[in-house]
Order: C-alpha cells, then sequence, then structure tokens
C-alpha cells in the first residue's frame, strides 16, 4: 500500500508589488524567510531570478535563440528586452548583505548571510527590486502590443535544495526552474487607466484572491497561495461596457 507524502513549504515570500503600465515594469519590496530544511549548514542562499534572463545579447537564453536560428532577440530594441535591477539586498536589522550574479549564470542572485544557518533555522531575506518585463514576442510571456501581459517567473524565489547543493537551472525557455516549495503572499497595485473610460486593467491569476480594493488612482488585489514553486498572474484590458 502506498501512503501519499504531502510537500510542505520550505519557504515564504510576501511581495509588495505596483505595476507602472507606460513603462512596462513591477517595483517590487520582497520578504523571503527561509527554511532550511536540510542537513547542511549553509552560508549562502541561491535565488532565481529568470526575468534576467533577457538582460543582454549574452546570456543562455539570448544563445539558445541563436542556436534556434532565431533572431529576434538580438535584433530587438532595448526596451523590449526585460531584466531584473536589484536595488537593495538585506538581512536581519537591516543588514547590507553581499550578493552576486556570475556570467555563466545571470538569472540567478547569490545572496552571502551574515551568520551560516543552520539545519531547521530561518533566515529573512529583504529585497527590493525593479522588474523590467519583456515583450512577449520572445516567448509566450511578457507584455504584448495590445497592453495585456502573462507574468510567470519574474520574480525572486529561493531555488531548490536538494543532493547537498541548490539546483540552478538557466532559463532556457523550457519552463523547467527549480524552485523550493513557498508560501506566498501578495500586494498587487495595478494602475487605473486614466483617460480611458471604455477599458481598464483586470487581474486574473491561479493564487487565491483573497481582498479586491478599488480606489481612485488603482486597482488593488491581496493574493495568496500555499506550497507553491510558482504562480501566473494575466493582466489584461477590460473593456467596458
Amino acid at each position: 500500500m502506498f501512503v501519499p507524502v504531502k510537500q510542505y513549504s520550505q519557504h515564504h515570500s510576501h511581495l509588495d508589488v505596483e505595476l507602472n503600465q507606460e513603462k512596462k515594469t513591477l517595483v517590487v519590496q520582497q520578504k523571503i524567510v527561509f527554511h532550511n530544511t536540510s542537513q547542511d549548514t549553509l552560508s549562502f542562499i541561491i535565488l532565481n531570478d529568470w526575468n534576467n534572463a533577457y538582460a543582454t545579447k549574452n546570456t543562455p537564453l539570448a544563445n539558445r535563440f541563436s542556436d534556434e536560428f532565431y533572431r529576434g532577440f538580438h535584433l530587438a530594441k532595448e526596451e523590449e528586452r526585460g531584466k531584473t535591477t536589484v536595488l537593495s539586498c538585506t538581512g536581519t536589522a537591516q543588514a547590507e548583505l553581499d550578493w552576486k550574479r556570475t556570467n555563466e549564470n545571470p538569472d540567478v542572485v547569490i545572496v552571502h548571510l551574515k551568520n551560516k544557518l543552520a539545519p531547521n533555522q530561518k533566515a529573512t531575506i529583504q529585497v527590493s527590486y525593479l522588474v523590467k518585463i519583456p515583450s512577449s514576442k520572445f516567448t509566450k510571456y511578457g507584455y504584448s502590443d495590445t497592453g495585456s501581459m502573462v507574468l510567470k517567473n519574474w520574480f525572486l524565489t529561493p531555488a531548490r535544495y536538494e543532493n547537498h547543493a541548490f539546483v540552478t537551472y538557466s532559463n532556457n525557455n523550457l519552463d523547467d526552474i527549480a524552485n523550493g516549495v513557498s508560501d506566498y503572499s501578495i500586494e498587487l497595485k495595478i494602475p487605473v487607466l486614466t483617460g480611458n473610460q471604455t477599458q481598464n486593467l483586470d487581474v486574473t491569476t491561479d493564487l487565491n484572491t483573497v481582498k479586491k480594493t478599488e480606489t481612485k488612482n488603482y486597482t488593488s488585489y491581496e493574493l495568496s497561495g500555499k506550497n507553491r514553486t510558482d504562480f501566473s498572474l494575466f493582466i489584461e484590458i477590460d473593456y467596458q461596457i
């Protein structure tokens, strides 16, 4: 007899996110509580940052496009490509944490901890960053010419840890991101399209919508999800009748 085993979340992420529709950017304030469920003591944590795979013409994703003889990415305008700009990364008591990317894996962020993290202990990381959303013409994710957006794997999240190491897959447009299991809580602010009474922005997601609040300038969504490795957001033009 086989008894199913539940997989409980290792980590928790809270994200405050504000969309700038005109600039195609997301301003993110994120708090990550990393739970070391391994038997190893960790001195650093790896965060997946697949949106940064669009940052230059030399990333693994860009090279894959070249291998497939797709020239659209290399010929694209800079504003059509995406990237993630980390503004700050802090730990306990707002202490600055050292972080870096590598040329081999520009779509992950390595965060060095101030103190080693023992098994079954937790560390809190707060990251402030700006997400430039790419055009959806490269893959099925990003913004379209109509103003709608399909967003997935745009946020920072701890990589899966197994066999005494973090699993780091680069973004090669294969939907195989190796995220650790997390609980998510999200505060998402979407601007009201001023000056246009016939259309607005609406959000659809596979997360739970806890609350929706409308003001003069923004529509705010409170979203949540448990035991997730990722989630999707669809921001679409809602034509008013």
